[in-house]
């Protein structure tokens, strides 16, 4: 009789596995994974539907094209703030509370080879206070800290119009600065604050809007 070997089993188990891979089994730290997972990205929709309703796309506050008059060697300047007035800043006006925009400017002297070099910066406050008695507008204007004009102002588009629109405002005085300087004016405004997620506080405003380039008068 022929001698026969006895089967190898554990090779035969080793063959047929040969090539396939074998998934991992399932613990339950995965299973524990995949549940926070999943329960996280729906709690998240609720705040990304927040975020859009709170901040609309479309509506960001935003500043006209800034032009320059020269009279003399005052430069003058002319634009104005849109999408501004929302309603809490209609509530905190009719509160009484002082109510306004910080409008910040550069002079910047243009170079052809190197960086531009910022020549002189100024800030106009714009602020509007309601009088409950008399059912009016106050608004003041201050250049640099320094108190310049004030006005009454009887309804809410004008009101609203004597904080962001301007024409020929006094500026930059140029007395000093070379007539063969390549100049611009740069302007933005600041019109408070807010919280991101209401943990996060950030500003508020505008992008930097540039004038045309000019010289000063000789």
């Amino acid at each position: 009789v022929p001698y026969r070997a006895a089967p190898d089993r554990a090779a035969e188990g080793r063959a047929a596995g040969h090539g396939r891979v074998r998934a991992p089994p399932q613990t339950p730290d995965g299973k524990l994974f995949d549940w926070m997972k999943d329960k996280l990205l729906a709690a998240s929709w609720p705040l990304i539907l927040l975020v859009l309703v709170t901040y609309p796309l479309g509506a960001e506050p935003r500043i006209s094209e800034l032009e320059v008059h020269l009279d003399g060697r005052q430069a003058l300047l002319s634009f104005e703030l849109l999408e501004a007035t929302g309603e809490r800043f209609l509530k905190r006006v009719e509160s009484g509370l002082p109510t306004g925009f910080e409008f910040q400017f550069e002079l910047v002297r243009q170079r052809r080879r190197w960086f531009d070099r910022t020549v002189e910066t100024a800030t106009l406050q714009v602020v509007a206070m309601y009088d409950a008695l008399e059912r009016e507008y106050l608004v003041n204007y201050k250049l640099g800290g320094k108190l310049i004009r004030s006005r009454m102002v009887g309804d809410l588009e004008e009101r609203e119009e004597a904080r962001t629109r301007f024409e020929r405002e006094p500026n930059f005085d140029l007395d000093g600065v070379p007539a063969d300087w390549r100049l611009r004016i740069r302007v933005r405004a600041e019109l408070g604050s807010k919280t991101i997620f209401s943990l996060i506080p950030a500003r508020i405003a505008t992008d930097w809007v540039e004038s045309q380039r000019f010289r000063a008068p000789r």
